[in-house]
């Protein structure tokens, strides 16, 4: 099927294209000036694979972020419902691991500065000039973390011009979104670029008893840049970020036949999460010099960026004490990256040498909270009834109800990395570029976990005689054959020491559940470090069959970082490597109206990190475990752009992929046992597709009406043995029929009408993002989704209509 997909697409295309070509105009397709070899180079000279997305584009789709732009780009999957948590994959790679100790797949950068930790790796698109997609590994050029590829997002530089844009939204859901541009040249040779972005709106879904709607946003975003000239061959820029974000938690809906939805992933719910949000404040400096000595240009980038992130989410969801569980992460990171480039370019050779320097300091607690209520539901789930705690007391009236129980687990970071770096281009012959890089990177972590052992709200308040705690100690003895002692029914006791004696007889340790890591760990600090180096080389050659056609390939090596696992307790990862072996062809045909660009890679990935929510008995908790695994793909990238005339222009994306384990174990929800699914798919979809047109309509002195309509579609995740050993043990109270859109292909499709009047000035548009409210379903689960048997989903975006109106001056 991928083939004949394959086949398709080239040859359908093509063939339409040119019964089409007798209609051409003199028109020619704009070029695309990219970045991704670290120079400005037209998209179409560079051999890499690359999606590049303009301004324009971005306002035509009504992208904010890169979570708006992965069903524009195949083989690209951003999860970015949570803006302190996102994920990113390409070409089946990716991590979804948000810790301190571990380093993505996918590396982000905003003007060529390293985002190093999730918190801050999404990005809200603010006078936004372009975002690159580079597929592949991008180690030799970018750096670490790239194994899979990078994203480059490149913001507007301060011009000689003066300028600025004001663009409102209005929405779906009662969406506001406001942003404004104002250039100022303050000399010839001194320019200030400002820009304001405010966004709200009251959420997509709504709280079946509160009627609050939820998934609220809630952010706001501002930079200024400074640019300086002082001479022909220097140019200095200096810029100040900062992102405010306090918006809503994702909202959990259970499934279970018994919840409120009545099992129906979209019927109703009710969460009751304490102080459910997410927030970020982010704040950052970034400083570029660049200078012009004639035979070489050097070029520096300084940044320290410092951010705070939190977020709280409803896991249970429902609104009901006896199920209550969130879990909650906050982080604290500071961060300084220094680069240093010098190129050159002559007749026979394009070169480049440097070296960066990274350094961080992140904090980070991963709390799970619970209520009194469900901390018994839980001990009966793991007891088969025969134990709880508060309920005997909370009876007797003892107000020990609705109080939250929280375990926490700290680490902390300190992590350096140093690398050196050098690309040269040889002009072999007027047709012949051939290429080759490599950079050397030293990492060094210093990684701590500190256990903070659990706490109950108000607990300190609580101290009962002995006899009262006697009763239930017999009671319990008697039931669960334990022994455990009885304490002098006089004396005053704690209840928290009671509690805790109760779960270390029955449960183990010191009285944590989540966080049960033994009395040897409780409250104690563990330490590690260690240093991991790389030298990750690069080699092209690339062709010209003609002065529109070029062909292309290369072999490259991705290097990812080693790591800990900040929830599994003197965990450790080995680095990740990946060696991508890439064929490409280049194509400008038909006199410049026709693009056309294929590529098609295998690779080799060894050691791929992942965090694992496992059972290791079936009357236990799921606990995390660090699993590693080797994986190899095959694959391939397409890309056509086809100007029809002045007006109308078609366009099409494809992409394959084909990824399997090559080395993997995993535990059965069922048997608890490890599988060995060496060999089956990883799970990611195998086929991506986009296809859309954009025609412009002129209405003379009035202006001009411009339409843009576009169809995208993700092929079904791929099941492999562990899938369907996953649900079963859900399968009792969970009815997938009643699914509609579970792990099935997902269809999207939007449009936008805009008119732009005479001047150029103004613009009013109306706009839909996923116009036929298609919603799709992922596997219910969650941390305790058999113990309380309230697995949940996360919504999912439906429908977005909005209006935007811009003046730009």
């Amino acid at each position: 099927m991928n083939k004949l997909t394959a086949m398709l697409f080239v040859s359908t295309s093509l063939y339409a294209m040119g019964a089409l070509a007798q209609a051409a105009e003199e028109a020619t397709l704009d070029e695309i000036i990219v970045t991704a070899q670290k120079r400005a180079q037209n998209l179409q000279d560079v051999p890499i694979s690359v999606n590049a997305f303009s301004r324009d584009f971005i306002d035509v789709v009504g992208a904010e972020s890169m979570g708006d732009l992965d069903e524009f780009t195949p083989g690209l999957s951003v999860g970015s419902g949570q803006t302190t948590q996102p994920s990113y994959s390409i070409r089946g790679i990716g991590s979804s691991d948000f810790g301190v100790g571990t380093e993505p797949a996918v590396g982000v950068y905003v003007d060529g500065i390293y985002s190093a930790r999730s918190g801050a790796a999404l990005v809200f698109f603010s006078d936004v000039e372009r975002v690159e997609v580079l597929k592949g590994p991008q180690g030799t050029l970018f750096g670490r973390n790239t194994a899979a590829g990078a994203v480059s997002i490149v913001t507007k530089k301060p011009s000689d011009q003066r300028e600025g844009r004001i663009q409102a939204r209005y929405g779906s859901d009662n969406k506001r979104r406001l942003e404004a541009t104002m250039n100022f040249p303050l000399t010839d040779k001194l320019a200030v670029r400002a820009n304001w972005l405010i966004n709200k709106s009251d959420g997509y879904v709504t709280d079946a008893v509160t009627g609050e709607g939820l998934n609220r946003e809630d952010n706001a975003a501002f930079r200024v840049a400074v640019r300086w000239r002082p001479g022909e061959n220097t140019d200095i820029n200096l810029n100040f970020e900062q992102d405010k974000t306090d918006k809503d938690g994702n909202a959990a809906i259970a499934v279970a036949t018994h919840s409120l939805s009545g099992g129906d992933p979209y019927g109703a719910f009710a969460n009751d999460v304490e102080k459910g949000n997410e927030k970020r404040e982010l704040n950052g400096v970034f400083l570029s010099v660049q200078h012009d000595f004639g035979a070489a240009e050097l070029k520096t980038l300084t940044s320290y960026k410092e951010f705070t992130t939190s977020i709280r989410n409803d896991e249970d969801g429902t609104n009901l004490p006896a199920f209550y569980l969130d879990t909650e992460n906050r982080e604290d990171n500071k961060q300084f990256y220094q680069e240093i480039q010098l190129s050159g370019d002559t007749d026979a050779l394009t070169w480049m040498v440097g070296g960066s320097y990274h350094w961080e300091d992140g904090k980070q607690a991963h709390s799970v909270n619970a209520k009194t209520e469900s901390i018994d539901t839980l001990l009966g789930a793991l007891s088969g009834g025969a134990l709880s705690i508060f309920a005997p007391f909370i009876d007797a009236g003892v107000p020990l109800g609705g109080r939250i129980w929280n375990e926490t687990l700290f680490n902390h970071t300190k992590n350096n990395s140093l690398a050196a770096f050098a690309d040269v281009t040889w002009k072999a012959t007027d047709k012949l570029n051939l290429s080759m890089g490599v950079r050397y990177t030293r990492d060094s972590k210093d990684f701590t976990w500190e256990n903070g052992g659990r706490t109950i709200e108000e607990i300190d308040l609580f101290v009962l005689p002995g006899a009262y705690y006697n009763g239930y100690i017999a009671q319990l003895n008697a039931g669960l054959g334990t022994s455990i002692p009885l304490f002098d029914p006089a004396a005053n006791i704690p209840f928290d020491d009671f509690s805790k004696m109760i779960l270390g007889g029955v449960v183990g340790g010191n009285g944590d559940l989540i966080f049960n890591l033994g009395p040897a760990i409780e409250g104690q600090m563990v330490n590690v470090d260690d240093v991991w180096t790389d030298f990750s080389p690069r080699f092209v050659a690339d062709y010209k069959i003609t002065d529109d056609v070029m062909i292309f390939a290369s072999v490259a090596k991705g290097y990812k970082a080693g790591g800990y696992s900040g929830l599994e307790v003197n965990s450790s990862f080995n680095p990740e490597k990946v060696w991508n072996y890439e064929v490409g062809l280049k194509s400008t045909l038909m006199d410049g109206k026709l693009r056309l660009n294929l590529s098609a890679y295998h690779y080799k990935y060894k050691d791929l990190q992942e965090i694992s929510f496992e059972k290791t008995s079936p009357d236990g908790l799921p606990l995390y475990f660090t699993r590693t695994g080797d994986m190899k793909a095959w694959g391939l990238d397409g890309e056509i752009r086809y100007l029809v005339n002045d007006n109308l222009q078609l366009f099409a994306s494809l992409g394959l992929v084909d990824a399997k384990w090559s080395r993997r174990q995993q535990r059965s929800a069922v048997t608890t046992e490890l599988i060995d699914i060496s060999g089956q798919p990883t799970g990611a979809p195998t086929t991506d597709l986009i296809v859309g047109l954009d025609y412009d309509h002129s209405l003379g002195n009035s202006g001009s009406l411009q339409f843009h309509l576009d169809h995208s579609y993700t092929s079904a995740p791929r099941d492999n043995d562990l899938t369907g050993e996953n649900l079963m043990p859900l399968l009792g109270y969970v009815d997938l029929t009643k699914f509609t859109g579970y792990r099935t292909a997902q269809h999207r499709t939007n449009a936008r009408i805009s008119w732009t009047d005479g001047s150029e000035h103004w613009q009013l548009s109306v706009f839909g993002r996923n116009i036929f409210d298609n919603q799709y379903v992922g596997s219910p689960g969650g941390y305790v989704a058999v113990e309380f048997q309230s697995p949940v989903i996360k919504p999912t975006r439906g429908r977005f209509i909005g209006i935007d109106a811009s003046y730009s001056f």
